[in-house]
């Protein structure tokens, strides 16, 4: 059993003076003083090895501006849980499952009460892709009345991955989700034919299509092609895995003007730790001859490598719960080898 180690109001005094005075991530209790002063602090709190919270200080820990990672909590109120789940930049990870009184049994088997969206999204990563979360997912059906309640209760700061949760997507699913702002993910293969023409009406500041995960390359068809010239912000497509016809056209997109025909070998990375997933284009050498490796390519571009996690992205390399990182092994292959 873990020794108790509490952070006291006295702890955090201290931390706000001079925070470099203070290791917090080993404090398993917070009284609820600590939180309150904590709660001023503008910057990283790392309270990952904090237990629970009790609810007066989620409330205060709520209020903190800036990343609060917390990785061991085994239980909490659902005041407290509904608290932690309003925080602007919450990092949640743990080895089990916690316990949230009163909350619903996971994982899900059929659409949440909307109420419920801040702690299945914030806390328990739900759609938010398929890794770190502990709700399987599933691919249920989206309705349009559903699709509706995801625009008005998604927060469009983050991203909806629409694929791993959801079956295929018809025409009036998608006509709801059209005035959502914030970024959508889906795979190639799951809208319905029906609703390629609304695919330019769509608000979607970023709109993934993902060719690699959850189908194969070659089910994003030349109709949905056709239909994703037309979308008018940022679109993201791995366009070197797709088939000659289909690349030639996504290629034209304004989004892909900055990398001309897109020639270049690329890499395809993802989090072990918080899911996100990067693409890197590897960079030629003088001659003209040789890409760089790919292992080359994510050293270069901050990423770590765990024996636990695998590959980790550059801002969870930072926190020392992942600190059993071991550098890359860095060398140079040739470009037959892509």
């Amino acid at each position: 059993m873990r020794k108790r180690n509490v952070l006291t109001k006295e702890i955090a005094t201290q931390f706000l003076e001079d925070p470099g005075s203070v290791e917090l991530y080993g404090f398993t209790e917070i009284e609820g003083e600590a939180a309150e002063f904590l709660s001023k602090h503008e910057g990283e709190l790392d309270l990952q090895a904090l237990i629970t919270v009790s609810d007066n200080a989620a409330q205060s820990l709520s209020q903190h501006k800036g990343q609060l990672i917390l990785a061991e909590i085994r239980y909490l109120s659902l005041a407290a849980a509904n608290s932690l789940a309003k925080h602007e930049n919450i990092i949640f990870i743990s080895q089990t499952r916690p316990v949230i009184e009163g909350f619903q049994s996971l994982p899900l088997t059929h659409f949440p009460d909307t109420s419920d969206f801040p702690i299945l999204v914030n806390l328990f990563g739900w759609l938010k892709g398929k890794d770190n979360t502990w709700i399987a997912p599933n691919e249920m059906n989206l309705t349009s009345e559903n699709a509706a309640k995801l625009v008005s209760h998604f927060s469009s700061d983050q991203t909806m991955h629409l694929n791993y949760w959801f079956g295929k997507i018809g025409y009036d699913a998608l006509e709801q989700l059209v005035p959502y702002s914030g970024s959508l993910e889906i795979a190639a293969d799951q809208l319905k034919e029906g609703a390629y023409s609304l695919v330019s009406q769509l608000n979607a500041r970023e709109l993934t299509v993902d060719v690699v995960e959850t189908c194969e390359p070659d089910e994003l068809r030349k109709g949905f092609a056709d239909a994703l010239i037309s979308f008018r912000n940022k679109l993201n497509v791995v366009l070197l895995c797709l088939s000659d016809e289909v690349r030639s056209i996504l290629q034209h997109h304004h989004s892909y003007a900055e990398w001309g025909e897109c020639s270049e070998p690329f890499v395809r990375v993802n989090c072990g730790t918080c899911g996100v997933s990067e693409t890197y284009y590897l960079e030629i050498d003088e001659s003209r001859v040789d890409f760089e490796n790919s292992l080359s390519c994510i050293a270069r571009n901050a990423w770590t490598e765990s024996s636990d996690h695998g590959f980790i992205c550059p801002d969870c390399s930072q926190y020392s719960v992942f600190l059993d990182t071991t550098p890359i092994n860095v060398h140079m292959e040739s470009k037959e080898d892509y």
